[in-house]
């Protein structure tokens, strides 16, 4: 499976799983893992806990570019960022 086949996988995943179980340090790094970007188990929970924060706030639109902000500055690419957003989304929705 090329990236692209990657990233539908990683998105199926969004849809398949509970909004409250997709940020979760073991579900991000299982997405890292598979998208072959996890460096070690410190990116995923540096990773979740800076997504915590921006979960906390007020602000979707904020919330949603600080995801992808958030990736980016984790060297993670903004189709992961993408997918963080929408991961975001689908908690804050419930």
């Amino acid at each position: 499976v090329g990236p692209g086949g990657l990233l539908l996988l990683a998105w199926r995943r969004l849809a398949a799983r509970p909004a409250e179980e997709l940020l979760t340090e073991a579900s991000i790094g299982s997405v890292l893992n598979e998208l072959g970007l996890a460096r070690n188990d410190e990116s995923a929970s540096d990773l979740t806990n800076d997504l915590r924060q921006l979960s906390a706030s007020d602000r979707t639109v904020g919330m949603m570019t600080g995801a992808i902000a958030t990736a980016e500055r984790h060297g993670l690419g903004r189709a992961l960022g993408a997918w963080l957003a929408d991961a975001l989304l689908a908690q804050r929705l419930g």
